[in-house]
């Protein structure tokens, strides 16, 4: 495991091109979160308040339960545990779940009843933003994995 953060890291940090992408992580995220608010928004003035409250109650019990488990569990980050340098600075600890994925993949589901062809733009990105916290060195693959277990089993709710 150690191998696969490190090796990502160093082809990043020695990749011009690369590097200039990773400045732009936070793009995915700020997207999705645009997407949501404009769906709410929408919703609203569309006086369809039974998918609205759907669409603040399930990311609301999402990033509820991810929080308090992140806090349970305090799982520290991978740069913590392998000694290596993360390739954006994050604080230490709370790693399990990934707020970030299970964000994410909670709006990006929701959509599914909004929008389908929005849904699957939404749940790539979602992939993306675990994708990207993972490469970056800031959670472990089952923080993702997790995160993503969790906005199914509150979706299917």
């Amino acid at each position: 495991m150690e191998n696969l953060y490190t090796s990502c890291s160093e082809r990043i940090r020695k990749n011009a091109f690369l590097k200039t992408i990773l400045q732009f992580y936070k793009i995915p995220a700020l997207f999705i979160a645009g997407a949501y608010i404009v769906a709410l928004i929408y919703l609203w003035i569309s006086k369809d308040y039974i998918s609205f409250k759907l669409l603040l109650i399930k990311p609301a019990s999402v990033f509820i339960i991810v929080t308090l488990l992140r806090k349970i569990f305090n799982r520290k980050r991978p740069f913590e545990t392998l000694n290596f340098k993360p390739l954006v600075s994050h604080k230490a600890g709370e790693s399990c779940p990934s707020r970030h994925s299970a964000s994410a993949m909670i709006i990006g589901l929701m959509f599914l009843t909004l929008h389908l062809p929005g849904a699957y733009v939404m749940i790539g990105i979602a992939l993306i933003i675990g994708i990207s916290r993972i490469i970056l060195g800031l959670h472990y693959i089952s923080d993702i994995l997790l995160a993503y277990m969790i906005s199914l089993l509150i979706y299917l709710l």
